[in-house]
């Protein structure tokens, strides 16, 4: 199958977009089957409504659909998902495809941040996780680097670069920015970067950058260097 039309399968998937569950019917699996039929309506301006359906409901499922609903209601549609998948897995040897793609996840509250995280996470799925700490990062990068995110316009790569440039500030970033990079790079190292995932650009730089380094604000240091010189 075409690597594009896998990215845009992927990325329908991972915003709920098909239907992944089983049939069912208890009350968490109605209510899992009402937040699926009404993500694949949603427009981000009302996906956190599909999310409020599952707020007592603790399972791997349920925290899927919640992951999908964070991201759409981040502006992250299905179509720029599957661009972002795209960069993700794109083989030139810059740095501007990466940036690129962390660019387009970038979060432009930290409350809807660290709810996406925290609901990816639970998911048990390892590209959510991905997603969602490289959204870590990226928010991180372009918060102090002076961008202005919102859910309606994304970071564009060159922008990214740019903003990248000014949190490394010549060298000497924040230790805040650091350990946020640091801690989100470990966990992509440790949840993501499996066998099947290891060549990835993600990967190889993330590895890369955590090297022989021990804590998160060395790892955090680096993988800012890595990313500015790919």
């Amino acid at each position: 199958m075409n690597k594009k039309v896998m990215n845009i399968l992927l990325a329908c998937s991972i915003l709920g977009l098909f239907s992944l569950l089983s049939c069912g019917e208890s009350e968490e699996q109605n209510d899992l089957n009402q937040a699926q039929d009404c993500l694949n309506k949603a427009l981000p301006a009302n996906a956190a409504a599909c999310r409020t359906l599952l707020v007592n409901h603790h399972s791997k499922e349920a925290y899927t659909l919640r992951c999908a609903s964070d991201f759409l209601a981040e502006g992250v549609t299905a179509t720029k998902m599957a661009e972002a998948l795209e960069k993700r897995d794109a083989t030139d040897t810059t740095n501007n495809a990466l940036l690129g793609m962390m660019g387009i996840i970038s979060f432009s509250t930290e409350a809807l941040l660290d709810q996406a995280d925290a609901d990816c996470s639970r998911s048990g799925y390892p590209s959510y996780v991905m997603l969602a700490k490289m959204a870590k990062i990226s928010t991180k990068i372009a918060t102090v680097g002076g961008l202005t995110i919102s859910a309606a316009s994304k970071p564009t790569q060159t922008e990214m670069e740019t903003a990248l440039a000014t949190a490394y500030n010549g060298g000497n970033p924040s230790s805040d920015t650091k350990e946020t990079v640091g801690a989100a790079a470990q966990i992509i190292k440790n949840d993501y970067c499996n066998a099947d995932n290891a060549t990835s650009k993600v990967c190889t730089t993330v590895t890369t950058a955590i090297g022989s380094n021990t804590t998160n604000q060395a790892i955090g240091n680096e993988l800012l260097v890595q990313l500015q010189n790919r």
